[in-house]
């Protein structure tokens, strides 16, 4: 359950809050950004696949 939470709640949180506040402060380096760029990436491309393999799947609800 704590890794469930992790995953959904905090790690995109702390991402939403970390990247802007430090580049809003004029602390944003190229590698940072370019970090949260490769980062977001992956992680939509992971939730693309994610879901077209559970759509592939999926067989419908009612009877």
């Amino acid at each position: 359950a704590w890794l469930r939470i992790g995953f959904t709640f905090l790690v995109p949180l702390g991402f939403a809050v970390t990247v802007p506040a430090t580049a809003l402060t004029g602390r944003l380096s190229g590698w940072l950004l370019l970090g949260a760029v490769a980062f977001s990436t992956v992680l939509v491309t992971f939730t693309r696949l994610f879901w077209r393999r559970g759509l592939r799947n999926y067989s419908g609800a009612s009877a």
